[in-house]
Formats: C-alpha cells, sequence, structure tokens
C-alpha cells in the first residue's frame, strides 16, 4: 500500500497535502480453468462461466484496488477486462499448447508482478508446460495506457527469455514475494538438472534481473509453494509432504529447509488469515495442521484433522473474503468452501458442497497465484517558499531525515548539505533505509531591491490586481494607502510603493499600474453580397493582440466570398473579446426588375405586369401571384415570360388600384439552390 506522508523543514518549506491510501480489491477476480469466474466484489462471491480463459492449469487474473478486473492470463494468452484477447498478446510463448496437445498445461506456471518502474506496466511471467520440454522462462510486457486503456503487450517486450533451464530443469511451479522498497521477487522451483534448488529473480524500477539467487533445496519435486507476507517464512509442497523454511526479503534466499510434515502426496496447500492453520489438499484427502507448536515438528504433525477422506480436490486457495476454497475435481460439480480458517478442527466449518458449478472443473486447473498490491516507497514531499538572504554570501540548505543512506542534490552532491550563492531551484532526494523517499526542493533568490513588485503593467477593467511583497514572511510591511498586509488588491490606475523589514533587511519597490478596457469591432454593417462575389470585413482592437477570425485567418482584414456569420476575436490578459457580421448571399442574375405601374389599355405599351430578368438568370421554379386589396388572388402564372394583361375570372377587366404581388424564383445555379422570394405592390392605371 503506497502513502504520500507530508513533512515540515525550518527553512521555509510549504506543506503538501497527503494522498490517500489504496484499497485492496486487486485479488477479487479469479478466472480461471475453461471459462470458470468468481466474483468477490459480492458477498457472498458469485460465480459464473462467462470467461473466455481456455487453460488446463495454470492461470493468473489481476484487479484494481476497487475489485475491477484488469486482465487475466494463461500466459500465452492475454485477454483485457472486457473478455477479448489484446491484439499483440499473439505468439505468446510460455504455458502454451504443448506437444501432448494439452493447452496451458504448467500447474503453477504464471504470475504477474506490477513493474515497480511504471506504473501502467504489469510483467506477465509464463514458465513452459512440462509437455513442452523447453523449461524455459519468459515474459512479456503489458502496458494499460495502449489499446484505449485496455492494454495490450509491449511488442518489443513479447517472449523475453529470462531462463533456459534445460530439458526437466523447472517443475512448473513459481510464485511471487515482496521484496524490499518497491521491489518483488519472482520465484521458481527448478527440477533435477538444476538439482531442485530455487531460483529467486529480483524486479524493481530498473526491471527484471536476469542473474538470479539460487537457493540450494535439493528436493527434486515440488507440488505447491507458499510464500508469507506476515513473516520471514515459507512452506513448500512436495511429493513427501510439506516442507518449511526462512525467507529473506532482502536477498532473495531461502534457507534453514525442515521437513514440518511427512506424509507422501502430490498436494496443493493453503494457510489461514493468521498463518497459524495449514491446510492441505491431496488426491487422498483434505487435511488440517496446528503449525503454532513450531519448531515441534512431531507436535505439528500429530494435531492433523481430516476434514474430507478420499477427497479428489483441485486446487486450494485463500480468497479476499477470508474464506479458503477448492473445486471437488472429477467427481462433482460443486465448490467446497472453509467458513472460519483459522479455527482448528471442525470448528472451521468446512462445507463440502458450497457452490454448485455448472461446469466440472478438471483436478489440474489452479485459480491463479495471489496478485500483488502495487507497492512504493512512501514519498514525502517538501517544498521551500523563496529566501531572501540580504547578501549574497553562500547559504546552507539542508536535508534531514531519520534513517536516510543516501542523498542526490540536483547538481551530484551526495552529502546531507549544499551550500549555495547564486538564486535558483535546489532540490535534494533523501532514501531512507525504511523505504521512504523524501523530496525536498528551495527556492533561493537575492532580490533587486527595486523590482520586486514585478514591472509596471496594466490591468482590464473589473479584473482586480493582486500586488505581492516579498519575503512574504517579512516582519512588517508598509504601503502607500498605509495598509500593513502582505499583499495589495488593486483596482484602479495609479503608482504604489511598498516598504518591507525583515530583520536587518529592508526592501523598497514601486509599481505603476494603468487600466484598459478591452474592446474588439468589426467596422462593416451586416450586408448581402451577389453569389460569386465578395467583400473585405475588417476587424480594429485597442488591445494591440492578434485578430483570428472563423474562417481560420488572422489580421485584420478577410475577404468574406459565402454567406454566415464572420467572427472576429482576440485573447489577452483581460480575456477573450469577439465581434460578429453576418453576410447574406443572393443569386444576383435573378433579381427582377419590376415595374410600379402598368397600363392594360391595349395601347401596345406597358399592357402586361411581368417582372423582367437577366437573360443569365436560369430558373428551376418560377412562379407570380397577384392579389387584389383584399387578399383574393386574381392572377397566377407559373412561366417568366407570361404577365399579367390585367384581367380575371372569364378575362373580365379588373378594377383600377393598388395590387400586391410576390414573385418566388429558384436559381439553377443559386447558392444552394435557396428559393427567392420578392413582395411588393403595383397599380393598374385604365
Amino acid at each position: 500500500m503506497s502513502k504520500i506522508y507530508v513533512t515540515h523543514l525550518t527553512i521555509l518549506l510549504l506543506l503538501f497535502n497527503a494522498l490517500a491510501a489504496l484499497g485492496q480489491g486487486e485479488n477479487n477476480q479469479w478466472h480461471f480453468g475453461r471459462g470458470h469466474h468468481m466474483d468477490f466484489n459480492n458477498s457472498p462471491p458469485t460465480y459464473d462461466t462467462n470467461s473466455n480463459i481456455v487453460t488446463s492449469e495454470g492461470s493468473a487474473t489481476v484487479s484494481d484496488a476497487q475489485g475491477n478486473l484488469i486482465f487475466y492470463t494463461m500466459g500465452c494468452r492475454i485477454w483485457d477486462r472486457n473478455g477479448n484477447e489484446m491484439p499483440n498478446a499473439t505468439g505468446l510463448l510460455g504455458n502454451g499448447p504443448a506437444n501432448s496437445g494439452f493447452v496451458g498445461s504448467g500447474r503453477e506456471s504464471v504470475q504477474i508482478l506490477p513493474n515497480p518502474g511504471n506504473a501502467n506496466q504489469f510483467y506477465v511471467f509464463s514458465a513452459s508446460d512440462a509437455e513442452d520440454g523447453l523449461d524455459t522462462l519468459f515474459y512479456h510486457i503489458v502496458d494499460m495506457s495502449l489499446n484505449g486503456g485496455l492494454g495490450d503487450v509491449i511488442p518489443a517486450s513479447k517472449n523475453t527469455v529470462l531462463f533456459d533451464a534445460g530439458y526437466f530443469g523447472l517443475t512448473e511451479i513459481t510464485a511471487t514475494a515482496y521484496g524490499d522498497c518497491n521491489t518483488y521477487w519472482y520465484i521458481v522451483a527448478t527440477g533435477t538438472p538444476q538439482n531442485g534448488d530455487i531460483l529467486a529473480f529480483k524486479v524493481d524500477e530498473d526491471g527484471v534481473s536476469t542473474t538470479p539467487v539460487r537457493s540450494i533445496v535439493g528436493i527434486n519435486y515440488m507440488a505447491d509453494m507458499y510464500i508469507s507476507n506476515m513473516s520471514p517464512i515459507a512452506y513448500f509442497a512436495v511429493h513427501q509432504g510439506v516442507v518449511r523454511s526462512s525467507f529473506n526479503k532482502s536477498t532473495g534466499v531461502f534457507n534453514n529447509f525442515e521437513m514440518l510434515i511427512n506424509n507422501f502426496g502430490d498436494s496443493h496447500i493453503a494457510l489461514s488469515p493468521n498463518e497459524q492453520v495449514l491446510y492441505r489438499a491431496t488426491p487422498y484427502s483434505l487435511t488440517q495442521y496446528n503449525l503454532q507448536p513450531y519448531p515441534d515438528t512431531t507436535a505439528i504433525a500429530a494435531s492433523v484433522v481430516t476434514l474430507l477422506p478420499l477427497a479428489n480436490l483441485g486446487d486450494i486457495r485463500l480468497g479476499p473474503d477470508n474464506k479458503i476454497y477448492m473445486p471437488q475435481a472429477f467427481l462433482n460439480a460443486y465448490m467446497s468452501r472453509i467458513e472460519q480458517p483459522n479455527v482448528l478442527g471442525t470448528g472451521c466449518m468446512f462445507i463440502p458442497q458450497y457452490m454448485s458449478i455448472p461446469n466440472q472443473i478438471s483436478y489440474y486447473a489452479s485459480f491463479g497465484p495471489p496478485a500483488r498490491i502495487r507497492t512504493h516507497r512512501d514519498t514525502i514531499f517538501s517544498k521551500t517558499m523563496p529566501a531572501f538572504p540580504c547578501s549574497s554570501s553562500g547559504l546552507q540548505l539542508s536535508s534531514t531525515h531519520p534513517n536516510i543512506t543516501s542523498y542526490r542534490w540536483n547538481n551530484g552532491n551526495t552529502s546531507s548539505q549544499q551550500t549555495v550563492s547564486q538564486p535558483g531551484i535546489y532540490w535534494v532526494e533523501a532514501r531512507s533505509s525504511d523505504c521512504k523517499l523524501y523530496i525536498d526542493s528551495f527556492i533561493v533568490q537575492y532580490p533587486n531591491m527595486t523590482s520586486f513588485l514585478g514591472a509596471d503593467t496594466l490591468i482590464c477593467t473589473g479584473q482586480p490586481l493582486i500586488l505581492n511583497a516579498y519575503p512574504p514572511d517579512a516582519d512588517a510591511y508598509t504601503w502607500s494607502d498605509a495598509s500593513t498586509g502582505a499583499t495589495l488588491a488593486v483596482t484602479a490606475a495609479g503608482t504604489y510603493y511598498v516598504t518591507a523589514k525583515e530583520g536587518n533587511c529592508t526592501f523598497y519597490d514601486t509599481i505603476k499600474v494603468d487600466m484598459v478596457s478591452p474592446a474588439i469591432a468589426i467596422l462593416q454593417a451586416d450586408t448581402t453580397i451577389c453569389s460569386g462575389s465578395s467583400i473585405m470585413v475588417t476587424a480594429a482592437t485597442n488591445m494591440n493582440s492578434t485578430i483570428y477570425w472563423n474562417t481560420g485567418q488572422t489580421g485584420s482584414s478577410v475577404s468574406a466570398t459565402k454567406a454566415g456569420p464572420y467572427i472576429a476575436a482576440t485573447q489577452n490578459i483581460c480575456g477573450i473579446q469577439s465581434d460578429t457580421l453576418l453576410l447574406t448571399e443572393v443569386n444576383c442574375d435573378c433579381l427582377p426588375m419590376v415595374p410600379n405601374t402598368f397600363t392594360p389599355n391595349k395601347d401596345g405599351r406597358n399592357d402586361v405586369f411581368m417582372p423582367l430578368f437577366r437573360g443569365t438568370c436560369e430558373t428551376k421554379f418560377y412562379e407570380l401571384h397577384i392579389y387584389n386589396r383584399y387578399g383574393q388572388l386574381v392572377f397566377s402564372s407559373f412561366q417568366k415570360d407570361k404577365g399579367w394583361d390585367g384581367n380575371y375570372q372569364n378575362n373580365k377587366s379588373a378594377d383600377p388600384g393598388v395590387y400586391f404581388y410576390m414573385v418566388k424564383v429558384i436559381s439553377r445555379y443559386g447558392a444552394e439552390d435557396k428559393s427567392l422570394i420578392f413582395k411588393g405592390d403595383i397599380t393598374l392605371i385604365r
């Protein structure tokens, strides 16, 4: 669990806020076997067959601190949180389709570890299954920032060979353990050609060590490993029984091996939450042992309680709900559970048929190893406020914290102190033996006594300016308005000054503040242009700022050729100002010439009322309607060359007077084929 603390240095430090502790839901999702899924975000946990995993044995799953699935894997295949295989998770080696035809036949061959050097990444370790005879350790790196946040394998990391043990040099049994200060151990049990030893590979911020720490064991076959998080102890299930050893998380060394339970049987093991009770699942029985009498191994062996005789149980694992789970392989489609694993004897409440399982689980199918919670050094930030020495004599900066093993200043200095005589920002990283990283920064300034308020400036109407006097924790201040605070709020133009005193140091400065009201204006009013023509649109601002147009152009003027809004904007210390011109576009070829009178007396002059168009006006649609003063329609025409002769209703002569017309035209080449509508009145004279 990672924490960030807050501390305080004696030389002008500003405290940083602490980060909240992380949750612990990393093990709340189990994907295993052939399509099996258990979800511990629910209480009690739920079981489903909605997983896409297909493996005979090894698998691994990791979730985030809130229990949300991140991804699951069988080593040679990796599925994202939506159950889709990651795009680059192709051609992966380790725990793959074996020569014998078994799919994923490595027993405990798959492990996941967070990358200590990159919070977005995970290592997926995968050991070859025994049937392949390769006995090689591979790893791939999954980066969760790839594939839209669903994660993907970094191509260059695929099938990185960590160790090649030679034929039958590995036992398929792997595990992980916590190390010191944001480190982990990837642990592998070897076979006969490797003397049955244990290899521990360190995983830290620099990556995965290719040189393992070898612990001499001399056990040729291991079936399971359990490495305690609570104490420096490890347990191993072997053919002969159960072996106990010590484990040094700093060095990765196992030693002091001793036979704890001498009882033959290929088995899986699990410990109670308090690690005082051991459970052993074999093809023959489920048994319980009391570990509290240690080092009296005879008493431990004698404490055996058989919870289920003649059992054919598969894997066994402690769940995040502190219950122990195991499938009844081959025989029945049930999940068994131990309700109170810390309780000795039958009081542990073993329930053989706790949960019905739709599909039987293979005896060899592994629940998968526990996901390791991402660990970090506890990081402690301290930040200085500006320091103003009265002279340029050397200033000594120091970082004093308990249990510090190394220092690193920004200039490479590795001592606990740094003497400076120049202004600037200085920082130091201090690493402690108790896994803390202290980061202290110092801002040193030697101010010009006539300019610490800054250069003369201007303010915008309605926007106050805060003047800061430095040093900000001086003994006394006096402003031009007689106020005595460290700051002064300015809302009007003028000249302001301040005197600051700190010990024997006196600082004085003056600043002139002008005021401006920002404005921008387009010089033209909204207007209309003919299709195909253009006008220049010009804007002006009083802020001497660049003018940006919504056309993508910059400058005071743009050429406007199309209808629509033209927006000019400028951005400056006062914010954003803008103005808009609306430009309308018409097809001028189809603008009609309409007379205001006509005399239908058949004298051959002005006898017909008809709008006239240019010869270049080609129309897709034309209509003319004439209405009398009562709104009654007296004439209509849909031909551009046919007008009104002054008659209506069976060739009756219309009365003299004022009539109203409406002309609607759709030009064949008009802007967006929009209708042009013209209205007016015409006087009929007889």
